[in-house]
C-alpha cells in the first residue's frame, strides 16, 4: 500500500532502528507514473543508484525512483555504517504471478 514510511515509528510501514533515523524519515509515493521519495528528516535522505558513484542528496526535497540502488537514512549510502535501505523498481512485465497453492478441503 502507498504510501510507504521509512522510520523508526512504530506505526511506519518499514521500522529501522538507529538513532539516525528520524521517527518518519523518508516517504515513498507512487505520483505521475513513477515512485517518489521525500525526505521528513533531520538528518537527510541519500539515493545512490546502481552503476553510478553519485550520490544524491535530498534534505527535504523529492527524487524519482528508478533502476536499483541503495537509500541511505541519516547518512550516505557509502557510509558502512549508516542504515540503508536497497530498492529495484521493475516493471509488471517482468514480475510473476503468484498462485495460491490447491487446498484439498478434503479430512
Amino acid at each position: 500500500g502507498m504510501p510507504v514510511i521509512l522510520g523508526r515509528s512504530p506505526q511506519a510501514t518499514y521500522i529501522i532502528d538507529d538513532t539516525r533515523v528520524s521517527r518518519s524519515h523518508a516517504r515513498i509515493v507512487w505520483h505521475g507514473g513513477t515512485f517518489q521519495l521525500t525526505d521528513l528528516s533531520y538528518n537527510g535522505t541519500y539515493v545512490r543508484f546502481d552503476h553510478d558513484p553519485e550520490v544524491i542528496s535530498l534534505r527535504r526535497g523529492t527524487c524519482t525512483l528508478h533502476g536499483s540502488g541503495l537509500i541511505g537514512l541519516g547518512g550516505s549510502p557509502a557510509d558502512p555504517a549508516s542504515a540503508s535501505v536497497r530498492f529495484e523498481i521493475m516493471r509488471f512485465a517482468d514480475t510473476t504471478p503468484q498462485h495460491a497453492p490447491d487446498l484439498d478441503w478434503r479430512a
